[in-house]
């Protein structure tokens, strides 16, 4: 049996590392937006700091889409160590979309400071 390659291992953690870098983002506009207070600052029925959350947020879940997206594209490996790899970062990723949308879909309702 050959060994699977480390890339193989790292694509698991793909969405999750999506799903860690849109964390930091998010959390760090929000910190930044209160400072600044952006919160203050209205744009129609939506204050300008609730509307950049929003739009961090979509650009996440689209990240990881396409991260999902590229995983699910590569060529199904031959070697049983290496299917098993592609099968959990498929599902890791798919994981991935599910905890960001539920991580972070307080942007819609609660208060941003």
């Amino acid at each position: 049996m050959k060994q699977a390659p480390a890339r193989d291992l790292l694509l698991s953690a793909a969405g999750f590392a999506t799903w860690g870098v849109g964390f930091a983002a998010i959390y760090g506009l929000q910190a930044v937006g209160c400072a600044a207070g952006w919160n203050d600052l209205m744009a129609g029925p939506l204050s300008l700091q609730r509307i950049l959350l929003i739009v961090l947020l979509l650009a996440v879940t689209a990240a990881a889409v396409l991260t999902f997206r590229w995983i699910a594209r590569l060529p199904e490996p031959v070697e049983k160590p290496q299917q098993f790899l592609h099968q959990l970062a498929r599902y890791a990723s798919m994981i991935a979309i599910a905890t960001i949308l539920f991580t972070f879909s307080s942007v819609f309702a609660l208060p941003v400071c």
